[in-house]
């Protein structure tokens, strides 16, 4: 969560240590989240071999007392608060488990002995006992007994943050798409509908004045009278259809740009937030270890363009080319590693490299 909530850093360097720093992470947190799964599955079997518990046998009077007794002890472990350490965590995480499958094991239990009548309390009328019985709170309860989700162990949130973010951006330019798409199919559509309107009347003018050439005028008339008003409601439908479509579209597109907005005065802030970071640096506070780095920031001498970090280098004129090695391991490097990215001025004196003035790139 504190690698996600950071800010990706602007140069190319520092960027490819965050992406190694948040794969090493997400890697050993995967590993350790199936470990736990498997130690949890092993101390449930252990545990719930070691702790018999049984119904069988139990009268009502029993089973109420029994389901009591779980409720009250179920109460009380939900009202502690959770321990500290991961394996009291754990420990407090299995006795719940455990009560709640026997607490549901009771329910059933109860709910079976009083779908047989054997509650004290059940009337010889079947009618009114199936309607107690549906109302009942315990039944109700252990229909509903296996709908609780747990939360994931260790406080682990998903989706990530960063996950929600890109999907953000996803939804936003699959909105865009789809405006466009509906506008630009829309008039398509407006224009083939226009044509095959157009040809259509022209067809059902022809059709009416031949019938009309052979039949009475006044009833050719009133036809031709009823014709006209059919089209002009069939016109006035076809256009508040067209109008509604358009409202949609406009709505789509409306709230696509408030999207868009949001995203970029979030992307702003946080852009706001990396050159904030990027001049507590420069001033010294923190230096490069603000960006997970050792040592102070520099810049080239020539064109001003930094930061610039040195590792762990003590000697950058021998190590200045691209078969660098460290501890006998050959590193892949660019040819002139150390020599400025931007103009390609070197200097092997690292006291020789101004210090940052804060100011990302050559200025």
């Amino acid at each position: 969560d504190d690698l996600m909530g950071k800010n990706v850093p602007g140069d190319e360097f520092s960027q490819i240590r965050y992406i190694e720093a948040v794969s090493e992470v997400t890697a050993r947190l995967e590993e350790a989240q199936t470990k736990l799964f498997q130690l949890r599955a092993d101390e449930k079997k252990s545990f719930a071999s070691s702790n018999e518990f049984s119904v069988e046998g139990k009268n009502m009077q029993e089973l109420e007392r029994m389901h009591a007794a779980l409720q009250r002890e179920y109460e009380d472990m939900l009202s502690q608060s959770m321990p500290v350490d991961e394996s009291s965590q754990l420990a407090r995480i299995e006795a719940i488990s455990l009560i709640t499958d026997r607490l549901e094991m009771v329910q059933m239990s109860l709910v079976e002995a009083r779908a047989r009548g054997d509650s004290p309390t059940a009337t010889n009328q079947g009618g009114e006992s199936g309607r107690a019985g549906a109302d009942d709170p315990l039944i109700l309860d252990a229909i509903g007994s296996r709908d609780n989700e747990w939360p994931l162990p260790l406080g682990l949130s998903y989706p990530t943050t960063r996950m929600e973010n890109q999907l953000e951006l996803l939804k936003n330019s699959l909105a865009q798409q789809l405006s466009g798409s509906e506008r630009k199919y829309d008039d398509e559509y407006g224009r083939k509908r226009e044509e095959l309107t157009i040809r259509r009347d022209r067809l059902e003018d022809e059709i009416e004045r031949a019938k009309a050439e052979a039949q009475n005028a006044e009833a050719s008339a009133e036809r031709e009278q009823q014709r006209l008003q059919e089209r002009e409601v069939r016109r006035r439908r076809e256009e508040e259809e067209r109008r509604e479509r358009e409202r949609v579209r406009l709505e789509r597109e409306r709230r696509a740009r408030e999207e868009a907005e949001q995203l970029r005065q979030k992307h702003a802030s946080d852009e706001e937030s990396t050159r904030a970071a990027f001049a507590n640096a420069a001033r010294g506070q923190g230096g490069a270890a603000a960006f997970g780095g050792r040592g102070d920031l520099r810049m080239c001498k020539v064109c001003k363009a930094g930061p610039v970090e040195n590792i762990a280098c003590s000697d950058l004129s021998s190590h200045n080319d691209a078969s660098t090695s460290y501890k006998g391991n050959t590193v892949a490097s660019r040819a002139k590693p150390n020599n400025c990215p931007n103009c390609d001025w070197f200097d092997a004196n690292w006291n020789n490299w101004p210090l940052w003035d804060g100011i990302p790139g050559p200025h």
